[in-house]
């Protein structure tokens, strides 16, 4: 398995995209539990791991979408390879994914209020 092979690295893009949902997935539903629309805020107690979580959380989406969106978008379009839908999926799925977490980082960043 090369990555150098375009139908290997639709492969992988389209894994990882799948993959960085989940991160996704779990950086939302902490944002929305902890989301008070009283106090326009994101608030969370200082002696809990909720912080750290979320970030790794956000760093994990980030990678893997951004690896995901590369190998997809270098894919894509090239005539040796045989699985174009999976560069597309890949490239479209890791672009959706980076942008949601992108949002919710600056939403965490903008809107977080520790609460002790």
């Amino acid at each position: 398995m090369s990555l150098r092979r375009y139908d290997v690295q639709a492969t992988c893009a389209t894994v990882l995209a799948l993959v960085s949902v989940a991160p996704v997935a779990v950086a939302v539903g902490l944002v929305f539990r902890n989301y008070r629309s009283g106090l326009g805020a994101i608030t969370y107690r200082e002696d809990t791991l909720y912080l750290p979580v979320l970030l790794a959380c956000l760093a994990v989406a980030v990678l893997t979408s951004v690896f995901a969106a590369i190998l997809g978008f270098n894919s894509a379009g090239q005539r040796r390879n045989e699985k174009q839908a999976r560069s597309w999926i890949g490239f479209l799925v890791g672009g959706m994914c980076l942008t949601v977490a992108v949002v919710v980082a600056i939403a965490v960043a903008v809107l977080r209020m520790q609460v002790a």
